[in-house]
């Protein structure tokens, strides 16, 4: 199974609680699920013929024929979305080449870790 078609199960299970959700169970079936599916949507890679990520965003992309990956910050050159291009690096680095024409697909950085507070 991928992880598309997973997500896609889990969307339609959340999709029937949702409809008529009969007890806080439920509520909390359906709060799992949406974790579930973000968790799976952070894995996913986005083919820049299908999607672009949102201004000022550093992302994961794949570059090149090779698919290598690295951090790139996608933003604007000169405050346009006709403008808009991937930045070699991120926020803070020197070198910020456009890199755009090698960029095959990205994908949203996972979140910083943070250790769990105690109650």
């Amino acid at each position: 199974m991928t992880g598309k078609i997973a997500k896609k199960i889990l969307e339609m299970e959340k999709d029937k609680l949702m409809s008529k959700p009969e007890s806080d169970r439920d509520w909390e079936l359906i709060t799992a699920l949406d974790l579930a599916i973000d968790a799976l949507k952070q894995g996913e890679w986005t083919p820049v013929s299908e999607g672009l990520p949102k201004k000022n965003m550093a992302c994961l992309v794949a570059v090149g024929k090779l698919n290598f990956t690295q951090i790139s910050m996608y933003s604007d050159l000169m405050g346009t979305i006709n403008h808009r291009i991937f930045y070699q690096g991120d926020y803070g680095h020197e070198n910020f080449e456009n890199i755009t024409q090698y960029v095959n697909a990205w994908k949203p950085l996972s979140k910083t870790y943070k250790e769990a507070e105690d109650d």
